[in-house]
């Protein structure tokens, strides 16, 4: 997955004038509606494109928890038994 900075944002009152057409989209690319009198700018995303975020944001997670560990332990291996009981597992 490829993420972009926001290029173009929308109004709130352009948004809700055409709220399905901007849903539809959501289901593909982000929406970005600009922050209007709120001050908040806000993303409409579809559930898959949502899930997708989410999925990768999972993985980066896991892959800074896994160097965290490699760094803690000098590369050596450590046993599944010493890591639950590092961590409370």
């Amino acid at each position: 997955m490829e993420f972009t900075k926001v290029q173009k944002q929308i109004s709130i009152s352009d948004f809700r004038r055409n709220m399905a057409t901007y849903f539809k989209r959501a289901a593909k690319k982000p929406v970005f509606l600009s922050g209007g009198h709120s001050g908040e700018p806000r993303v409409v995303l579809g559930m898959d494109l949502y899930n997708k975020f989410l999925e990768a944001y999972e993985d980066e997670q896991d892959a800074r928890e896994l160097a965290q560990l490699v760094c803690e332990d000098d590369g050596s291996r450590v046993s599944l038994g010493k890591l639950k009981k590092k961590y409370g597992l």
